[in-house]
């Protein structure tokens, strides 16, 4: 808190009210290292190399994916990153980007002329492929950065996984270890299982949830800490968040 309080004027404006934004304080850090987690070149202080770390890993994963895959960014500013950064490292093979401006008909010839691709690309935003979308020849789908709740990103990977799919498909929820991206994955867990009893009336353990999305109990390891130092006061801290190594 006391780093952020830095450089919180840089990214959000006084409400006027101290005590408005003494209230504030700890959601605006929460967003702020969120978006750390996605474009953190973007944030004032980074010394990384230009382009971030997840960047490089998702490059190298859509290395090693022969047929089309999708990348979905939360934000335009992620969107922007990916589209520019693929472009420069996959030359060979063709890119398609999409986001909420397109207009719907030519939005829907960009998708039509991807799935007909062989091993295209295509990068978009999460929110911008309507529900009548269907892409069911890309099998490979990659979330950059994770949103709120579990429903709200099956809106943009059901797209590629409908009923009558004849292959297996791969969702990759790319996220910093020991960042406040393990609480937030944590947090969409906890929300699906509080779905799933609303849903069914039975009460799932916490680890079907996480067997159910291929995800290990490790993460609780790094969750969010809650530590209080010798005058009593009370700190947080959710991991390092050391994201450009």
């Amino acid at each position: 808190i006391e780093e952020f309080c830095r450089i919180c004027e840089l990214y959000y404006n006084s409400t006027g009210d101290t005590k408005k934004d003494a209230g504030l304080r700890l959601i605006r850090q929460i967003k702020l290292l969120i978006k750390a987690c996605s474009v953190p070149h973007l944030i004032e202080g980074y010394y990384g190399d230009g382009y971030p770390c997840k960047t490089r890993y998702i490059e190298r994963l859509v290395r090693r994916i022969p047929g089309k895959v999708a990348i979905g960014c939360t934000t335009l500013a992620a969107f922007d990153l990916y589209e520019s950064y693929i472009r420069e490292h996959f030359p060979d093979r063709p890119l398609f980007a999409v986001k909420g401006d397109v207009a719907f008909r030519k939005r829907q010839g960009i998708v039509t002329e991807f799935d007909s691709t062989i091993n295209g690309i295509l990068v978009c935003t999460q929110q911008s492929l309507s529900s009548s979308v269907n892409i069911p020849t890309c099998n490979d789908v990659i979330l950059e950065s994770l949103q709120w709740n579990i429903p709200k990103m099956e809106q943009f990977y059901f797209r590629f996984i409908r009923l009558d799919s004849k292959e297996m498909k791969n969702v990759h929820y790319v996220t910093y270890e020991d960042s406040v991206e393990q609480n937030l994955m944590a947090l969409v867990l906890a929300k699906e299982r509080l779905n799933e009893f609303i849903k069914t009336g039975e009460v799932k353990e916490q680890s079907e949830i996480f067997d159910e999305f291929d995800i290990t109990m490790s993460v609780i390891d790094s969750l969010l800490v809650r530590t209080q130092d010798s005058e009593g006061k009370i700190r947080i801290s959710w991991g390092s968040q050391r994201i450009k190594e």
